[in-house]
Order: structure tokens, then sequence, then C-alpha cells
């Protein structure tokens, strides 16, 4: 019995059990490729004509966006270390969809002829921020490797 007069067994299932979901939890938030919301993001603002840099709602928005890039790229470089090689392969592919539909955007808003296209900070800033995700990840994930298997520089 413990201090609070439940039998060990029942304290230790309960503590197993939410550790067991807290575990899920964080996998299912592991798997999602967090760059493509970057890009997602600057779709729906670029498809409702929202200027990021504009007093008002967009300046709001922009600011949202900052701050939503840094939160991306921290939680996007501690999810690349100590990640199984199927986990590397899904954070790569949500890589290269997320360059690949960045790329897109940005070639569309480069050859339009439309003025209410332009392209400001928050286009340059959100793909720095994806590749920067692309270059960062697998060194993080290779650096983690090697240390894993005990494998020195030299």
């Amino acid at each position: 019995m413990n201090d609070d007069d439940t039998p060990m067994a029942e304290h230790t299932d309960s503590q197993t059990d939410s550790h067991t979901h807290k575990t899920r939890t964080a996998l299912r938030i592991a798997r999602l490729p967090w760059t493509l919301l970057l890009t997602l993001y600057l779709l729906v603002v670029y498809i409702a004509k929202i200027d990021l840099s504009a007093d008002g709602v967009g300046n709001i928005l922009g600011y949202v966006y900052f701050g939503l890039g840094l939160v991306i790229l921290f939680v996007q470089f501690f999810k690349s270390a100590d990640i199984s090689s199927a986990g590397f392969i899904v954070h790569l592919t949500g890589v290269l969809l997320s360059m690949t539909v960045a790329t897109v955007l940005m070639t569309l808003l480069l050859s339009s002829d439309n003025p209410d296209n332009h392209i400001t900070f928050h286009y340059w800033y959100g793909c720095a921020i994806i590749l920067a995700d692309a270059i960062l990840s697998p060194f993080n994930s290779f650096r983690t490797a090697k240390r894993n298997f005990a494998v020195g520089d030299g």
C-alpha cells in the first residue's frame, strides 16, 4: 500500500497508462510535417489576398507567422533527433513536399504579371525556414545516429 491507501499495482498501472497516452500523443505530433503548415499558411494568405505587411489584421497575421516559423523550426530540429529510420523517411518526405509547395508558390508570385501579387519579406522568411529545416534536420539526424552508434569522426 502507498501513503494514499491505493494498492501499488493500481498506482503503477495508472502511471503507465498516462505515460503511454502521452507517448502516443507525442508520436502523433512528431509525425506531422510542420513545415508544410508554414507553406499552407502562406498559401491561404495568398488566396485570401491578405498583405501581411499592411497595418491592421495583416500586420497581426504577419507577427503570428513569424512566431509560428520560429516555433516550427525548433520543433522540427528537436523532432529530428533520435528518430527511427521510418520516421526519418516520413520527415524527409514532408520536407520535400513543403519545399515543392513553397517553390511552386514562389514561382507563381515571381512570374505573375498581377501587381497585387507582390512578394513580401514573409514569403522569403517562410522559404528560409523550410530550407533551414531541410538542411539542419538531416544533419541533426546523422549526428545523433553517429552518437548512438559511437562512431568517431576519425
